[in-house]
C-alpha cells in the first residue's frame, strides 16, 4: 500500500509538471494587446466610479491579465537565460583591421558566414525576450497598481457608507416621518404574500416547481431526523457516565450541537437555497422570505451551539464556565441578543433593497435597536452568570442544585448580586478581560447612535458579537480536533502481570512533541482562514484580502533572492513529504531487502543508515532548489568551506560532522544519563559542535561530539530508562540458602519502583572465603529511582536478615606470630605467653 502510494504520489507529480510546462501558443503581441486593453478598460471604469460596469468583472479581467503576465514573464524569463548561455558558447568576435591592437602579430581567424547569421540571430532573440521581460513586467505592475487602486476606492466606499450620518431624533418630524415610513414598510410586507399568491396561482408551473421543495423536506426531515437520534445516542452526553474525559465532553457537546443545531439550520437552508435556484418566490415576499429563513438558520445554529456549551442539567458535561445558578438567565439574554440582531438584519436587507430605507426610519429604527442590544449584551456579559474557571463552574452543581443551595433570588438579590459582581474576579483570565471589554463598548455604542452615526453603532455591535461567535467555535474545534487526535496518539500497554501501565516517560515525550507540531497545523488550517473571515466581516475588501494575500505569497525580492511565503510552504511540503519517503524507503530496505542478504549486521546497519542520509541530503537539496537558491552560491560557499578545512579547521568540521551524525543517529538526546570517558552525568544541550553535560555534582563538563563517535559511550536511557539492580550480599556459613534466595526475591518484589516484568532473580553465586554469596538481580523502571531503590532494598535485607536470624558475617583471617632468634623480655613472654592468637577482623 505504501509502495502504490508512493508510485501515485510520482506520478501526479509528474502529470502536473508536464500539464504546467504546456501552454497556448498564443503570439506575444497578442497577449499584450489584449493586455492593454483589460488595462485601459479598467481605468475607464474606476474613473466612473463602475457606472457602466460591474466591479467584480473588471476584478477578475484584471486578475486574469495578471496570472497571465505573469506566466509569460516566467518562459520569457527561460527563454532568455538559454539564449544567453547559447550566445555564450560562440567563439568571441574576432576582432577587426582597424581595431588591432599594434603590437598585435596575428590577427584572430575570420568567423565563419553560418557562425555569424547565428550569433545575429540569437542576439536578436536575446533583445527580443529582454522587451518582453520588460513590457511583462510593465502589464504586472499596473494591474496591481489598479488592483491597489480598487481596493482603496471599495475601502472608502465601505468606510463612507459606515460613517454616514443620520439625522438626529432629536425633532418631532424625523419620528413622524420614520412613523409613516415604519407604517407603509409595515403594510407593504404585510400584503406581500397575499399579492405574490394572486401572481402565481393561476400559473401551471408553479405547483410542479414545489416539487423539489417538498421532496427536500421529506428528504430532510427522514435522514435528519435519524440522523439526529443516532448522534445523540452515539457521540451525546450520557448522564450515568460519571467523570468523563475533557475529550470526551468536547466530542459530546460537538455532536449535540450538529443534532440540533447543524441539522436543524441545514434542513431550512436547503430549503431556501431550492426555492431561490427555482425562482418561485418573487417581489418584496422573496426578500422577506429569505431574509427571515436565513435569520431563522443562524439562530438555529447559535442557540444549539450555546446550549451544548452550557449543559444545563448535566454538570460534568459542561465545557463553559457559567454560572449554574443563572444559566437560564444566560441563555435568554444570549436568545435576546441573537434575535435582536438576525431580526434587525432582516429588515434592514428588506428595506434597503425594496427601496424604503429612508433616512428617517433608518434614524428612528437605531434609536430603538441598538440600546435594546446594548442592554441585552450587558446583560449576558454579567459577572453574575461567569464563573472564573470551568472547574468552578462544575462543582457549582447543577441548576437545581445551585437553586436549592442559594435559593431563587428575586429582583432585589438580583440587583445585589449585579452589584456585588462589579468586583474583579479573575483579572488575569483573557475571557475576564475580553468580558469586560465587551460591556465597555456595548456601553458606549448607544451613544454613537445618538450622535446619528447608528450604522457604525450597528456595525460595532454585530461584528463583535460575530467575531466572538466565530473565535468560540473554532475555538471548540480545535480544541476537539487536538483532544482526539491525542487521544488516539496516546496508547496503554498491558504488562505481563494484568496491570494497566501507561506508556513511558519517553513515549509521553514523544507524544507531547508530535502533539505540539500537529497542533501548530491545526493552528495554521483553522485560524488563518478565521482570521481572513473576521477581517472580511469587518469590513476589509476582498480586493484588499486578495492583494495582501497575493504579496505575502508572492515574497519579497532582496537582491537576486526572491523570499516567499508560498516558495516556504511548498519547500516545507516536499521536505515532509521527501522525509517521509525516504524513512518508507529505508525500512523497506532494512527490513526486506537486506535481511536476505549475506550481509552481517553491522553492514546491513550502515547500508540503511547511510541510504537514509543520502535520501535526506537529497530532500534538502530538492527542497533548497524550490525555494529558488542559486546552487552557483552553494558551490562557491562549499569551495570556500574546503579551503578553510585545508588551512585548519579540521577539529571544527570533525566536531560539525560528528554533530550532525549525532543528531540525526540519536545516540544520545537531551536527558539522557551517559557515561564518556571519566565523564557521568545528564545531557542537558547538543550543539554541532559540542555536547553540555550537567554532572551530579551540578557541574557543566562541555565535550566535544567527535568524542561520542571515536570513543565508547555508554547510555544508560539510551532505548528506555529502564535500569538493572545487582546487589551482592553474603551470608554465614551454615544458613538456610532457599530461605535466603527466598527474603531477596520477596524484598524485590515488595518495592514500588522494582518491575514485575523482567522478574527478579536471586542467584547462588559461589562459595566464598568467609560467607556465602548471593546477587540479587531486578529491574527498575525508571534510572531516575536507581540509587534510591539500592538503599532501600539495602534496608529492607538488612531487616529481614535480622528478623529470620540469618548473619552476614565478617571475613576471618588467621594470624600468627612467631618468636624470633631475639631474645624477648620477660614482661613481653609474660603477656605473650600463647605462641599463637587468632585475630578476627
Amino acid at each position: 500500500m505504501k509502495w502504490i502510494t508512493l508510485v501515485l504520489l510520482l506520478a501526479l507529480l509528474g502529470m502536473g509538471s508536464a500539464l504546467g510546462e504546456e501552454s497556448e501558443s498564443v503570439p506575444f503581441d497578442q497577449l499584450l494587446k489584449s493586455w492593454n486593453q483589460t488595462i485601459e478598460r479598467a481605468q475607464e471604469a474606476l474613473e466612473s466610479d463602475f457606472a457602466r460596469v460591474e466591479m467584480s468583472e473588471i476584478k477578475g479581467d484584471l486578475q486574469a491579465t495578471l496570472d497571465s503576465a505573469r506566466k509569460a514573464r516566467g518562459q520569457a524569463m527561460a527563454q532568455l537565460e538559454t539564449a544567453k548561455q547559447r550566445l555564450e558558447s560562440l567563439t568571441p568576435v574576432p576582432a577587426t583591421k582597424e581595431s588591432k591592437e599594434p603590437g598585435a602579430t596575428e590577427a584572430p581567424p575570420a568567423e565563419t558566414p553560418q557562425i555569424a547569421a547565428l550569433r545575429k540571430e540569437m542576439q536578436s532573440r536575446v533583445t527580443k525576450l529582454n522587451a518582453e521581460v520588460t513590457q511583462t513586467k510593465l502589464i504586472i505592475g499596473q494591474a496591481n497598481d489598479l488592483l491597489a487602486s480598487i481596493a482603496g476606492w471599495e475601502q472608502t466606499r465601505i468606510r463612507s457608507e459606515i460613517l454616514k450620518r443620520n439625522p438626529l431624533p432629536f425633532h418631532l418630524q424625523i419620528w413622524q416621518k420614520a412613523s409613516v415610513d415604519a407604517l407603509a414598510f409595515a403594510r407593504q410586507a404585510i400584503e406581500a404574500p397575499r399579492a405574490w399568491w394572486d401572481i402565481h396561482r393561476l400559473q401551471d408551473g408553479t405547483w410542479r416547481l414545489l416539487g423539489p421543495l417538498m421532496l427536500v423536506l421529506v428528504l430532510g426531515l427522514g435522514i435528519g431526523w435519524p440522523t439526529r437520534i443516532w448522534l445523540t445516542r452515539r457521540f451525546g452526553r450520557d448522564g450515568a457516565e460519571q467523570g468523563p474525559t475533557y475529550a470526551r465532553r468536547l466530542i459530546a457537546a460537538l455532536a449535540d450541537g450538529f443534532a440540533n443545531a447543524v441539522i436543524p439550520a441545514a434542513i431550512v437552508v436547503l430549503t431556501l437555497l431550492i426555492l431561490y435556484l427555482q425562482g418561485v418566490l418573487t417581489g418584496l415576499f422573496a426578500l422577506l422570505f429569505y431574509s427571515g429563513g436565513t435569520a431563522l438558520a443562524a439562530f438555529l445554529m447559535i442557540m444549539g451551539l450555546v446550549r451544548a456549551a452550557a449543559s444545563p442539567h448535566l454538570v460534568a458535561w459542561r465545557i463553559a464556565p457559567v454560572q449554574p445558578a443563572h444559566v437560564y438567565r444566560l441563555l435568554a439574554a444570549i436568545r435576546g441578543v441573537t434575535a435582536s440582531l438576525l431580526i434587525a438584519f432582516a429588515l434592514l436587507i428588506t428595506a434597503y433593497y425594496s427601496k424604503m430605507l429612508t433616512p428617517e426610519l433608518e434614524s428612528a429604527f437605531f434609536i430603538i435597536q441598538v440600546p435594546l442590544t446594548s442592554l441585552l449584551m450587558i446583560w449576558a456579559l454579567a459577572p453574575a452568570y461567569w464563573e472564573t474557571s470551568l472547574a468552578e463552574s462544575q462543582s457549582a452543581g447543577s441548576v437545581e442544585q445551585a437553586a436549592e443551595r442559594t435559593g431563587e433570588p428575586s429582583a432585589t438579590d438580583d440587583k445585589a448580586e449585579l452589584t456585588a459582581s462589579e468586583e474583579e474576579t479573575s483579572p488575569h483570565s483573557w475571557f475576564e478581560r475580553g468580558r469586560k471589554a465587551g460591556r465597555l463598548i456595548m456601553l458606549l455604542t448607544p451613544f454613537l447612535a445618538l450622535a446619528g452615526y447608528g450604522r457604525l453603532a450597528f456595525f460595532i455591535q454585530s461584528r463583535l458579537v460575530a467575531v466572538a461567535i466565530l473565535f468560540g467555535f473554532a475555538l471548540l474545534l480545535r480544541l476537539a480536533i487536538g483532544e482526539m487526535v491525542e487521544r488516539g496518539l496516546t496508547r496503554r500497554r498491558l504488562m505481563p502481570n494484568g496491570a494497566v501501565k501507561k506508556a513511558a516517560d519517553t513515549d509521553q515525550r514523544r507524544i507531547r512533541g508530535t502533539m505540539f507540531w500537529i497542533g501548530m497545523v491545526l493552528n495554521l488550517l483553522i485560524f488563518l482562514p478565521l482570521i481572513y473571515l473576521i477581517l472580511f466581516i469587518c469590513g476589509v475588501p476582498p480586493t484588499t484580502l486578495q492583494l495582501w494575500i497575493g504579496q505575502l505569497l508572492s515574497g519579497i525580492q532582496i537582491g537576486s533572492i526572491s523570499i516567499s511565503l508560498g516558495a516556504m510552504l511548498l519547500a516545507t511540503l516536499v521536505l515532509i513529504v521527501g522525509v517521509i519517503i525516504t524513512n518508507i524507503f529505508r525500512h523497506w530496505l532494512a527490513n526486506r531487502v537486506l535481511p536476505n542478504t549475506r550481509l552481517d549486521l553491522g553492514a546491513r546497519n550502515s547500508i540503511a543508515a547511510a541510504t537514509g542520509y543520502l535520501g535526506v541530503a537529497i530532500v534538502l537539496l530538492l527542497a533548497i532548489s524550490t525555494l529558488g537558491v542559486d546552487f552557483s552560491n552553494l558551490a562557491l560557499v562549499a569551495g570556500a568551506l574546503g579551503v578553510g578545512i585545508g588551512f585548519g579547521l579540521q577539529n571544527v568540521v570533525q566536531n560539525f560532522v560528528a554533530g550532525l551524525l549525532m543528531l540525526l543517529e540519536r545516540p544520545v538526546k537531551v536527558g539522557d544519563w551517559i557515561i564518556v570517558g571519566a565523564t557521568e552525568g545528564t545531557v542537558k544541550r547538543i550543539s554541532v559542535r559540542s555536547t553540555e553535560i550537567e554532572t551530579f555534582d551540578r557541574s557543566s563538563v562541555i565535550v566535544p561530539n567527535s568524542e561520542f563517535i571515536s570513543s565508547p559511550v555508554t547510555n544508560w536511557t539510551y532505548k528506555n530508562r529502564l535500569a538493572r539492580v545487582r546487589i551482592r550480599v553474603g551470608v554465614a556459613y551454615g544458613s538456610d540458602t532457599k530461605k535466603v534466595a527466598a527474603i531477596l526475591l520477596h524484598c524485590a518484589q515488595a518495592h514500588r519502583h522494582i518491575l514485575r516484568y523482567p522478574p527478579a532473580a536471586a542467584y547462588f553465586l559461589a562459595f566464598g572465603d568467609s560467607s556465602l554469596n548471593f546477587e540479587l538481580r531486578c529491574y527498575v523502571y525508571d534510572t531516575d529511582y536507581y540509587l534510591p531503590t539500592i538503599s532501600d532494598l539495602h534496608f529492607a535485607i538488612d531487616d529481614a536478615f535480622r528478623q529470620e536470624g540469618i548473619e552476614i558475617p565478617f571475613p576471618q583471617r588467621d594470624l600468627h606470630l612467631r618468636s624470633d632468634s631475639l631474645a624477648l623480655s620477660s614482661q613481653q613472654q609474660e603477656a605473650e605467653k600463647p605462641t599463637g592468637k587468632q585475630v578476627h577482623q
